[in-house]
């Protein structure tokens, strides 16, 4: 049985790939839920703030409390504010469009951007230009992450941090976390 949960957050979703808003009859259609309890459901999230409905033709679209949410919690976790300067850097250095995101279950979330320019490569047709400038990016960020390796940790190689290590965490150490970041006292 489907709840009404289930079903408005399935209006949100359908309503997050249509800036220009959809009726009232289409979000029905398209979803299988009866107009009676879409239109209950559409006035309850309009009440709450999260839909608009447009009054010259009557279409509901999403208003802006979702993004600020989404915000909100990516601010109180600290992760962009931590890893914007090393963005800032890898796109300096390759010239390239640097992105970070968040892997949530079986999803990624962009969350953060920086964009390189590019001056000192000359890219021939085939892309040979581009691939010496990742080679040289490759070497450093390697040397960097060997540099910052914390002694008795192996890198492994694969689609891991510089910080990642094969070193089983010891959890009965007591971690004294900054409460701002969430980061250990000795990081910062």
């Amino acid at each position: 049985m489907t709840t009404a949960l289930d079903r408005g957050l399935a209006l949100l979703e359908h309503l997050s790939g249509q800036p220009e808003g959809l009726s009232l009859s289409t979000l029905s259609d398209e979803l299988d839920i009866p107009r009676s309890a879409c239109h209950r459901l559409l006035a309850e999230l309009q009440r709450c703030g999260y839909v608009r409905q447009v009054r010259s033709h009557g279409d509901y679209m999403l208003t802006t409390k979702l993004v600020s949410l989404g915000l909100g919690f990516l601010s109180s976790s600290g992760i962009v504010d931590i890893a914007e300067p090393l963005l800032e850097r890898v796109a300096k250095e390759s010239g390239e469009l640097v992105r970070l995101a968040i892997v949530d279950d079986d999803r990624l979330t962009w969350v953060a951007k920086a964009q390189g320019t590019r001056k000192d490569c000359v890219t021939t047709r085939h892309g040979h230009g581009r691939a010496a400038v990742m080679h040289r990016l490759r070497s450093r960020v390697a040397a960097d992450a060997q540099r910052r390796t914390r002694p008795g940790t192996r890198l492994t190689p694969g689609l891991r941090s510089p910080r990642t290590t094969d070193r089983k965490p010891d959890h009965h150490q007591s971690i004294a976390r900054h409460p701002a970041r969430g980061r250990t006292e000795d990081s910062r």
